[in-house]
């Protein structure tokens, strides 16, 4: 079915008037990628980063390669596109300030079915700024040993910091104060792969909702996705299964349930495993993991694969560490 694209737009702009729109994900359809329109089947964990409702903080803690910058740049270019907001996202290092421009940004730009109502050309390709049609404007910012480069900035409705587990926890206030003058908006999203038990990441996530996906197997089991719970007993080299009953888990199914539910109005976490993500359970997708299960570092493996902090790395013990281990 061809997609009408002043369609979309107008039934979004009717339902955000009426006060019934509560996520942007309509708007994905817009966007192309690799030839194929942007959609959220497959990765139904993302579904939180494109709420309208969403609470003033957001933590996305996650493997590698579960799309969550693209997912950052898709939610970035409809907030300042369409919702005419001023944007900034915030990236530790140049290289990573390109990338995101490069791979993700301007392609889906470029590959917009409404392109010419968005942005003007010579904006697509901008790296520091890209000014739209709409009043907003996106800012992409390196900053990693200094958070200088934030300074100047205001008026910012959404604030997005990506590859956070490489920026100084002390730099994140900073960065924060971009959008204190935003009352209705003002949202800040922390994003990125885990990686020390004690970086910023890890301590975003600490501070949050902590939520972890769950899904109810056809035994009637309800399978969380949590360290703590059947994470790990779910990884089997004949794919992803039930640790009840051993049949395939329909990870699409799911949901997220929260350690502590009270912090979801003002700081809601999310965790992102790979092994949630219906595309990482193809055949060889789900080999790779297999493969890095048995033939890497454990601590690589939970970083990168399973989206948990931790370190191999030696460090002092503190006097709070003791008192915990007694």
């Amino acid at each position: 079915m061809a997609i009408n694209p002043d369609k979309i737009i107008e039934q979004y702009k009717q339902m955000s008037a009426n006060g019934g729109v509560g996520t942007m994900e309509p708007l994905l359809s817009l966007f192309q990628f690799n030839g194929k329109p942007l959609s959220l089947v497959g990765r139904e964990p993302m579904l939180p980063v494109f709420k309208t409702n969403r609470p003033k903080r957001m933590t996305f803690q996650a493997g590698r390669q579960v799309s969550k910058t693209m997912n950052l740049g898709a939610i970035s270019i409809c907030s300042a596109g369409f919702g005419g907001l001023q944007v900034a996202i915030f990236e530790p290092r140049f290289t990573q300030k390109r990338a995101i421009n490069t791979q993700v940004l301007s392609p889906l730009l470029r590959n917009c079915l409404v392109s010419d109502k968005l942005i003007r050309p010579s904006n697509i390709d901008t790296l520091d700024v890209k000014k739209f049609l709409s009043g907003g404007n996106l800012f992409i910012v390196n900053a990693f040993k200094s958070a200088d480069p934030a300074r100047g900035l205001a008026g910012v409705g959404l604030v997005g910091i990506d590859e956070i587990q490489d920026i100084l926890n002390i730099n994140v206030p900073v960065f924060e104060a971009v959008a204190d003058a935003q009352t209705e908006t003002g949202f800040r999203i922390y994003s990125g792969t885990a990686k020390t038990l004690d970086g910023t990441l890890a301590i975003k996530f600490e501070q949050s909702s902590q939520g972890h996906w769950c899904v109810k197997c056809e035994c009637g089991k309800y399978i969380i996705f949590a360290p703590e719970e059947q994470l790990f007993s779910t990884i089997s080299p004949k794919g992803c299964l039930c640790p009840f009953c051993s049949r395939k888990i329909h990870s699409e199914t799911g949901g997220f349930v929260f350690k502590f539910p009270s912090r979801c109005a003002t700081h809601a976490g999310y965790h992102f495993p790979q092994t949630i993500f219906p595309f990482h359970h193809t055949e060889l997708a789900w080999k790779e993991i297999i493969y890095k299960q048995n033939n890497i570092p454990k601590t690589q493996f939970f970083n990168e694969v399973l989206g948990i902090s931790d370190s191999d790395s030696v460090r002092l013990l503190t006097k709070a560490d003791l008192l915990n281990a007694r």
